[in-house]
């Protein structure tokens, strides 16, 4: 890798505890993208270069855990710091690598948002380049064809230089069950991706308070539309909660009672961890949910506390 990713790490697939395999599913559901890079290049045969991409990036608070699910993988791929950015990236981009630890990976533990749909068509695209029909002129066009429903589908230059592709169907994702509830903690560890979860601690101004001030406590999962049937899911599993559908099309899975998130939610990551900076918040939350129930947010101390508290959560741990 060259360009603006100039430090590389990298570490041993011994050196750290391996993550329960439905959790790295679901942080991948969350946060991991497959693509297929397809570059003009002046040594190959055919003019274009075939790269296919298994990637997670973080903000470079969660390197550790960017280490663990690389020596989840054995060791493969590589780390990498951008230059000037707080961002980690960790790649996987060998056709081997992929082919014996990535695809196995998902095959066993599938993936049960939208992305599943990425996954099967990336799966199509490393059968092809297992088998060289890449280096062949139909196999390239095949190549194209897949990335043209893979993400964001294919660029403008990608659309001039194949004008006469055959479209290929973007694989239907079915919604049947959660099968490990360590997927579900893999998905609301997630940071920034599609599935991005959040404890949040609400603060709001309230005339029958006291102090003028009334706290509560909220658990959110945020997924797109697409994927609301997912969602129906988690709140069946957790048999509380409410599903809201804004104007943009994300929908969000709230769980706002604070009898719901003292008997379901914190008991529920407490036996099924998090990992990364999303543990760091869970505790806080934690620790204003004892506040609470001990009700120290109804005095002037305890309310200064959890603002304490709250003003170093999600975005502003950063």
């Amino acid at each position: 890798m060259t360009g603006p990713f100039v430090k590389k790490y990298s570490t041993s697939s011994h050196s750290v505890q391996k993550l329960n395999p439905y959790w790295v599913t679901g942080f991948s559901d969350g946060e991991a993208c497959f693509s297929v890079d397809i570059s003009r290049v002046k040594d190959h045969k055919l003019g274009w270069k075939i790269t296919p991409i298994f990637s997670i990036g973080l903000h470079s608070n969660d390197l550790d855990l960017i280490k663990k699910i690389q020596s989840f993988f054995n060791g493969a791929g590589k780390i990498y710091l951008l230059n000037n950015s707080e961002v980690v990236y960790f790649r996987i981009k060998s056709v081997k690598d992929l082919a014996q630890y990535v695809i196995p990976h998902f095959d066993k533990y599938p993936l049960l948002t939208q992305k599943r749909a990425d996954f099967l068509l990336f799966k199509q695209v490393i059968d092809l380049m297992l088998r060289k029909e890449h280096l062949t002129s139909k196999g390239l066009l095949d190549i194209v064809s897949l990335k043209a429903f893979l993400n964001l589908g294919l660029s403008e230059d990608l659309k001039k230089a194949f004008p006469n592709i055959v479209l290929k169907n973007r694989p239907e994702v079915e919604f049947k069950a959660i099968e490990d509830p360590h997927w579900i903690a893999g998905f609301a560890s997630s940071l920034k991706g599609s599935g991005e979860s959040c404890f949040f601690v609400e603060k709001s101004a309230s005339k029958t308070h006291k102090l003028g001030y009334q706290v509560r406590l909220k658990f959110i999962l945020s997924q797109d539309s697409r994927d609301i049937a997912l969602l129906n899911l988690l709140k069946d599993y957790f048999n509380c909660g409410d599903i809201k559908v804004d104007s943009l099309g994300m929908c969000r899975f709230i769980i706002r009672k604070n009898s719901d998130i003292t008997s379901f939610i914190i008991p529920f990551f407490a036996k099924y961890p998090l990992h990364g900076s999303k543990y760091a918040d869970y505790t806080d939350f934690c620790k204003v949910a004892k506040l609470m129930e001990s009700k120290a947010h109804l005095t002037v101390e305890g309310l200064e506390e959890i603002n304490r508290i709250k003003s170093g959560m999600n975005r502003g741990r950063r």
